[in-house]
């Protein structure tokens, strides 16, 4: 039978296409990166001297209304800034994948509820602007574009103007991942000050962009998020070059602990979600939390302050690790990344799981009680329970020449969970046959409902052989141990 060869008609619908490359970007604040990271793009290939970027918000009834504004140069071919997949038009590494602003405005406004203002400076000298409004359109019934007289909402004599309308409930995916609450627009604005603060801490820090959230007549300066590094605590590698398989890249590593900043909402807080290594590309935040990636096991929960910084400078476009389209970190597989992680892996060693504040206290007790003249015998976290196989391990325990003691430890105020384990530890030694005689839990405070939970104890209950509780409070400042000095 003879071949026949037909033409397979797969021109796309554009409204069609559009919505199938919507949703790429989960959070809010990944699309407003998108757009900044057009403007700095813009700012860097043409070295201007105006660099600002103003996040203009307005919300009304269920929804929001979004306009990025930048100071930058303009969009000389709108065509290419609108064709998917196109390069064409590219500035910068950051504009690396061709489909940044499309997929961010198709994630933003599924309903293509979007427009673009632009003036280049051909179009200053005739006082004019570019406008394109969506829906998307391809083929038969394209998109148009209209020029207008003036600057419309643009800042200065030239730039770019994305704008468009989200869901309320798409705005407050600013929160945390896992936050459900409702909090209202003023507290999910400052959220998104910190996000773009960390996001472009260096790039803000060096003056090379100036970022602001408008609401209303407020602005909102965006400030570079750093960490608080521990006094003595840092390490760092002097700036080296290497080529990772694309042409030369300047690393440079620091690392070291933190102290939490718990008046952040997401980033240095000395938790895991926030701790671990970060990479950043020419500045901009790349990817964060890859400790399971480079060194094959995650960031043990005794490291939360733990905190190493890679930052990756390169002038070549293809010497950087290639990155998600959504530019919210790397590819898996690519053999730049791969190098990098090795090169990691080789040169530094994460810093050894720092013991815990109520751990330094304890171990401060247990030296104290050591000096006493009537101990024969101190332990740190020694099992209970080991008649029954359960092996509980008990903060402190104390033996005197006439008497046995255990201690429960807290840096904080008691609770009455505490009171409780402490009477864990007591029942244990109880069932193992060496009934202690006295019980100590040890905090900064005892509330008063700790107070009265203890008189309630020893008068009332009795441990598994029969025999009264002996349990009594005591105080960091009792004790003679200062917490803020261990």
């Amino acid at each position: 039978m003879k071949e026949t060869h037909f033409a397979i008609r797969n021109n796309p619908n554009g409204q069609e296409l559009w919505r199938s490359i919507s949703g790429n970007f989960q959070r809010f604040p990944e699309i407003i990166n998108e757009f900044v990271d057009d403007a700095l793009s813009n700012f860097r290939a043409t070295r201007t001297d105006q660099r600002r970027v103003e996040i203009r918000l307005r919300q009304w009834e269920e929804f929001v209304d979004v306009s990025v504004v930048d100071t930058g140069t303009g969009i000389r071919d709108i065509h290419a800034a609108l064709t998917l997949g196109s390069r064409s038009g590219s500035e910068t590494a950051l504009n690396e994948h061709g489909m940044g602003l499309k997929h961010a405005l198709a994630s933003a406004c599924e309903d293509g509820s979007w427009s673009i203002q632009t003036r280049t400076p051909e179009d200053n000298a005739q006082d004019q602007h570019l406008v394109v409004r969506g829906p998307y359109h391809l083929g038969d019934d394209p998109m148009t574009g209209c020029y207008l007289s003036g600057r419309g909402i643009l800042m200065g004599p030239t730039g770019t103007a994305v704008s468009f309308t989200c869901t309320r409930d798409f705005f407050a995916t600013i929160r945390p991942a896992g936050d459900r609450t409702d909090k209202p627009f003023e507290a999910l604005v400052d959220i998104l000050l910190e996000e773009l603060g960390h996001t472009y801490a260096p790039i803000l820090d060096d003056g090379e962009m100036e970022v602001a959230v408008v609401v209303g007549d407020q602005v909102y300066p965006v400030e570079p998020v750093f960490p608080y590094w521990e006094l003595n605590s840092i390490h760092d590698i002097l700036p080296t070059d290497l080529d990772l398989g694309g042409g030369p890249v300047r690393v440079r590593c620091c690392w070291g602990l933190i102290r939490p900043d718990k008046d952040n909402h997401l980033y240095y807080r000395g938790n895991m979600e926030s701790s671990g290594v970060e990479i950043r590309c020419n500045g901009r935040l790349m990817e964060r939390g890859l400790d399971k990636r480079i060194w094959s096991k995650q960031l043990h929960p005794s490291r939360n302050h733990f905190l190493m910084v890679v930052e990756l400078t390169a002038d070549q476009p293809g010497a950087l690790p290639s990155t998600r389209p959504t530019k919210t970190g790397f590819r898996d597989g690519d053999p730049r990344l791969e190098k990098l992680f090795a090169w990691l892996r080789a040169n530094i060693t994460p810093i050894a799981p720092q013991e815990s504040v109520e751990k330094r206290l304890t171990r401060a007790l247990a030296e104290q009680k050591q000096a006493e003249s009537d101990v024969l015998r101190v332990a740190l976290e020694e099992k209970t329970y080991c008649s029954l196989d359960l092996r509980v391990k008990m903060d402190l325990f104390v033996s005197r020449r006439d008497q046995t003691e255990v201690y429960e430890s807290k840096k904080g105020p008691s609770k009455a969970l505490d009171l409780y384990q402490l009477k864990m530890y007591w029942d244990g030694c109880a069932v193992d046959g060496r009934p202690l005689n006295r019980g100590i839990l040890v905090a900064r405070s005892h509330p008063r409902e700790v107070q009265n939970l203890v008189s309630a104890l020893n008068d009332s209950y009795r441990d598994p052989t029969g025999q009264p509780y002996h349990l009594s409070l005591l105080t960091w400042a009792e004790a003679g141990i200062n917490p803020k000095a261990v």
